[in-house]
């Protein structure tokens, strides 16, 4: 999880992969993310979206080297009430691409997302580097 910024009620987060292992891996396209409620860890709101911005390409990731994509997550009080009903999260699932082993990323502070069906989260393809651009 790195340093990220915000811009019109959008917080923008790069999720940061890094090889531990002593051998080069590849990696491609998006990682799965979703909310999770606390004590149960079941998905609130739907999953990421995947955003275009980045072309999806193949990174070879040498050991101790690091890929990364940006995270959008859009405040749940932008979207209407009628629209977003908020519910409490204590993190996010997060998948990398072509993996169905997810890993959970706590939130430091008591968060609300929508469970409903609209598009809080959305996931840039992984890149080269830590800042997910």
């Amino acid at each position: 999880w790195g340093n990220g910024g915000a811009a019109a009620g959008t917080a923008y987060r790069p999720i940061v992969f890094t090889n531990h292992g002593s051998s080069t891996c590849a990696m491609r396209g998006y990682p799965g993310v979703a909310f999770v409620a606390p004590a149960t860890g079941r998905q609130v709101g739907s999953a990421a979206s995947h955003n275009p911005q980045q072309p999806v390409t193949t990174i070879l990731i040498a050991p101790d080297s690091s890929v990364s994509a940006l995270l959008g997550i859009a405040n749940y009080q932008n979207f209407p009430r009628g629209k977003c009903l908020s519910h409490p999260v204590s993190g996010l699932r997060i998948y990398p691409p072509g993996n169905t082993a997810a890993a959970y990323l706590p939130f430091k502070t008591a968060s609300a997302a929508c469970s409903t069906q609209v598009g809080q989260l959305n996931v840039a393809a992984v890149v080269t580097g830590s800042t997910g651009q």
